[in-house]
């Protein structure tokens, strides 16, 4: 699109200013908390002091503080690295050139990446296209991640219950859900009107948001892609702060085995402990965490409920779209076979002839391909059979679907398939083939109709269901999308 000229929005925290193209402007890297560093590092987000003048909303922020990996960055120089900054509590802004008072649907989109690694900033979250054709507001937000975004440890209480709760991935992105509250409106968007969306781990946190009582009434539907619901005891996030802390310690060398590690931090004492975790540089906190278990949603009782793996607890109960790919295991489980560096050229070089050994390392292409039926048989059957019961009984409209397009070209459609955030791409329309990107080697001039054709499928359900709640609005000539019930299957196919 062309610059035409700059736009120009007023917050609470000060004036920014924006890019105007042809039918969209966009604000990019507008901060919605106070930087989480220094002494605010654990601890849930604080307000923004307001500036003077006019802060300049023109590129992204740098993303949040994790290991280089294809999710974080297209430098493959930086993977292993630290990429990113503990000051990242930023969002992005696109919204149709505005028209006289008319208010849009506003949709909040959460990225994913296992909650450990990813940016909003990623190009194919780019939403200029999402919020033309769908004539919606859209916002992408950067949280904290790895053990800056959750992480349970006795010596960092101080009796304020948010901040010792754990829980900053939850807490950054409620703030983010407030600064719309606040906000939006000045962008054209309807603070009564706002959906989130979330993809794998941004699924899961969808799911953090629909539990939190904190949340409640920040927004009012939710589109979830390829994520479930997790939350963990804080016997067992202790437990993972816990294994954090030896992993800095060896580091550190202050100890030299596991073993040794309770002894010397019951030296530490409270107060020495919590100086030793506060003083370490960013760079030292992102590689300790590369290797421990993360636990993201802690039942605090607080931020969210207590209760047990079991239950279903829904303190926002708002009319849902949810789904899976028909691959989920593929790209997810070829990660431990091969480089990610090598998996990044392979994914942005596909003028080349590869093969599908091409894709694997120290291990045969059937073990592969069994390993992916596994994973997914075991995952199918637990999502339709458990996780969606226990759905059913939210009492608003809750639509699945099913993701199945598969019209990879070769060899990339035997080996990958429907693999997991297929669907999310579809839905931004972004098939990038000028810049490096995860999906890169998916598009081809043959599978150009089919791909815009179900994209248009998939954005105007979508925008049905922004604007009432119902995805049947804007599908003409398809078969009615009828909501799940506790003893039927319905759901939309997308193919």
């Amino acid at each position: 699109m062309k610059v035409k000229e700059e736009a120009l929005i007023e917050t609470t925290a000060g004036w920014i200013k924006g890019v105007r193209l042809s039918k969209v402007d966009k604000f990019l890297g507008i901060p919605y908390a106070a930087p989480p560093v220094g002494q605010l590092r654990w601890k849930k987000p604080q307000d923004l002091e307001p500036w003077e003048g006019i802060y300049e909303a023109k590129t992204f922020k740098e993303p949040s503080a994790q290991s280089g990996t294809i999710y974080g960055t297209a430098d493959t120089s930086l993977y292993g690295e630290l990429v990113g900054s503990e000051d990242s509590l930023y969002l992005n802004v696109w919204t149709p050139v505005r028209e006289g008072d008319k208010k849009r649907p506003v949709l909040v989109f959460i990225h994913g990446g296992s909650n450990t690694r990813g940016t909003a900033s990623d190009p194919i979250y780019e939403a200029s296209r999402m919020a033309e054709e769908a004539d919606v507001v859209v916002v992408s937000v950067n949280y904290r991640l790895g053990f800056l975004g959750a992480f349970y440890h006795p010596a960092l209480h101080t009796g304020d219950a948010a901040d010792d709760s754990g829980n900053y991935v939850t807490l950054d992105l409620i703030k983010a859900l407030e600064w719309v509250q606040y906000n939006i409106a000045s962008f054209g968007g309807d603070v009564n009107n706002v959906t989130i969306q979330g993809h794998s781990a941004g699924c899961m946190n969808v799911w953090g948001l629909a539990h939190s009582q904190m949340a409640l009434g920040l927004f009012h539907k939710a589109i979830a892609m390829s994520g479930y619901p997790q939350l963990r005891s804080t016997a067992k996030a202790e437990e993972a702060a816990g294994a954090f802390v030896t992993a800095l310690l060896l580091q550190d060398g202050l100890i030299d085995s596991a073993e040794k590690a309770e002894g010397y931090t019951q030296n530490m004492g409270t107060d020495g402990m919590r100086d030793y975790l506060l003083s370490q540089t960013t760079e030292q906190l992102i590689k300790a965490g590369a290797g421990v278990k993360q636990i993201s949603h802690i039942r605090d009782g607080v931020v969210l409920p207590f209760g047990n793996d079991k239950e279903l607890q829904i303190a926002n109960a708002v009319p849902m779209m949810i789904g899976t790919v028909r691959n989920e295991a593929s790209l997810l489980l070829v990660y431990a076979y091969k480089g990610q560096k090598e998996l990044w050229e392979v994914f942005n070089h596909n003028e080349n002839s590869y093969n599908r050994r091409d894709f694997l390392k120290n291990l045969t292409y059937l073990s592969y391909k069994m390993k992916c039926t596994l994973f997914n048989t075991v995952l199918f059957y637990w999502f339709d059979n458990k996780l969606m019961r226990r759905v059913a009984r939210i009492p608003k409209p809750i639509y699945q679907y099913k993701f199945t397009w598969d019209q990879l070209p070769l060899p990339w459609g035997k080996v990958f398939g429907t693999f997991h955030g297929l669907d999310v791409i579809f839905a931004f329309g972004n098939f990038l083939r000028e810049v490096p990107n995860l999906g890169r080697f998916v598009w081809s001039e043959d599978n150009e109709k089919s791909r815009e054709v179900l994209h248009s499928e998939m954005i105007f359900s979508m925008k049905g269901f922004m604007e009432t709640g119902d995805p049947n609005l804007y599908r003409k000539e398809l078969d009615v999308w009828k909501p799940i019930d506790s003893t039927s299957k319905n759901y939309a196919v997308w193919k």
